[in-house]
């Protein structure tokens, strides 16, 4: 243990009422954060995010609590924490800047032009602004700019030090849902872009879809292995950095990230190879 990583851990454990030996019963959101702020503090990584589903449309979000591992937080207290660190916090809602479609796949399958296609990227997007989802976003002041200047999925992943690799591939898994709703479309003889476009705001990600529901399993199962294999990593590596678990982009920052934790605590290291990072967290 690093003296200094190691008291800082312990203080964030006393404020955060951290109990590595305890069962995990509803995820280990607590302690990858603590991990995470650690990491922004020491210089580790630049930011994080937590996705919060169904937030409510509150100006203060600071008075409300909100699910921790297996605890709830006040989120007054978690912004203090995190000021204290010399960080912020910054809210906006989930899908800020647009969804972006791998293109060339979409023209090469469908045969649609890149400006249909970025009609429904922009489409897509603002529905996706719509909701209630939020980007909890943990950074240092300096930082803000370029979560504001986000122009889509792919500027998020690179935000997060994501591998490009693996942005692609997240990137490409999106595009398939949107083939299969432009596929659809034409099988029901709809040929016009706005009818299209229509068409495909309206199944899109629509968990009662039988296609939806196909490729969901995959990603699901894809997602799984991904966290059996790099226990030190939130983003979902991609099957070439899975088929290369030792010296691809995701096994290097698993590598830089297991090893920050056994300078910090062993427990702590222990904890996530046993139990994972919470995978509600972008990182």
């Amino acid at each position: 243990m690093t003296p200094s990583l190691g008291s800082d851990f312990a203080e964030l454990s006393r404020k955060f009422n951290l109990k590595l030996g305890a069962p995990v019963k509803k995820g280990t959101m607590d302690v990858t954060t603590v991990f995470q702020l650690l990491m922004l503090k020491h210089g580790i990584r630049k930011t994080f995010c937590w996705i919060a589903p169904d937030f409510p449309d509150v100006d203060e979000w600071t008075k409300l609590d909100m699910p921790f591992g297996d605890q709830m937080i006040w989120l007054k207290k978690l912004k203090d924490v995190v000021e204290s660190l010399g960080l912020i916090v910054y809210v906006e809602n989930l899908g800020q800047g647009g969804m972006e479609f791998n293109h060339k796949m979409i023209k090469n399958e469908v045969g649609i032009d890149d400006t249909m296609i970025q009609k429904l990227e922009n489409q897509i997007g603002a529905r996706d602004v719509g909701g209630n989802d939020k980007f909890f976003w943990f950074l240092k002041e300096e930082l803000k700019p370029d979560i504001l200047s986000m122009t889509g999925n792919v500027s998020v992943g690179r935000i997060l030090e994501y591998p490009d690799c693996c942005i692609s591939y997240f990137v490409d898994q999106k595009t398939r849902l949107l083939i299969n709703c432009i596929t659809d479309s034409f099988n029901n003889s709809f040929t016009t872009d706005e009818q299209v476009i229509e068409f495909c705001l309206e199944h899109y990600h629509i968990d009662s879809s039988p296609p939806y529901q196909k490729l969901f399993k995959e990603f699901e199962n894809h997602t799984e292995e991904s966290r059996k294999l790099f226990k030190f990593i939130s983003h979902q590596a991609c099957q070439n950095c899975m088929d290369n678990p030792q010296s691809s982009p995701s096994a290097i920052l698993n590598e830089t990230y297991a090893n920050f934790a056994t300078q910090i605590d062993n427990k702590l290291f222990s904890y996530f190879d046993k139990n994972g990072m919470a995978i509600n967290v972008g990182g």
